[in-house]
């Protein structure tokens, strides 16, 4: 099964949709950031859309990413009809955006796409918000799948920025996550 396979069969049930989908992180991020009106972002592994309607609402310009095309809820997929980019964003994109907020997708990749994902994400902002899930998953046994891929301590996380060139602003360890606050400023 493929990627984009796995998690349009995740998104498809609807106990996966409950999640809060990052916004309890958004004030961590909003307080680092000082992000403006009308500044843009790149919500990478966007799933149900959550961030970015909150996003979009408080004034920023977003643009949703996501390999499952039916991850965006309903509310969502009306908002950015026009906006949100359905792919596996470790390939590239076409955009860039004065920041990147990424919650609960760094984690979910196969282990030889992590540094693509990277270089991706720094290069398409000046500033990237960044949580990872540093344990397995539990979630994916309900469909077969493990979809925690690349689980690694903080440590291994921070390295991977710094030999990507990121400067490191602020990060926090919580167990089970990490958060990174990065750029290649």
């Amino acid at each position: 099964m493929s990627e984009k396979e796995k998690y349009e069969k995740q998104w498809a049930r609807l106990d996966y949709r409950r999640g809060d989908g990052g916004i309890k992180y958004l004030p961590l991020f909003l307080n680092l950031s000082k992000i403006e009106k009308g500044q843009s972002v790149i919500e990478f592994g966007c799933g149900g859309g959550d961030v970015s309607l909150k996003l979009d609402s408080l004034g920023y310009f977003v643009t949703p990413i996501d390999i499952a095309s039916n991850a965006l809820d309903v509310k969502a997929k009306e908002k950015f009809k026009d906006r949100f980019i359905r792919q596996d964003f470790t390939e590239g994109v076409s955009i860039t955006a004065d920041f990147a907020f990424s919650v609960d997708t760094m984690e979910h990749l196969p282990p030889d796409r992590v540094d693509a994902a990277m270089d991706v994400i720094l290069n398409s902002c000046k500033k990237c918000y960044i949580h990872i899930c540093t344990v397995p998953d539990s979630d994916g046994k309900k469909i077969g799948e493990v979809l925690h891929l690349s689980v690694h301590p903080p440590a291994w996380w921070r390295q991977k920025f710094i030999e990507h060139g990121a400067k490191i602003f602020h990060s926090v360890k919580k167990v089970p996550f990490v958060i990174f606050y990065v750029g290649l400023e």
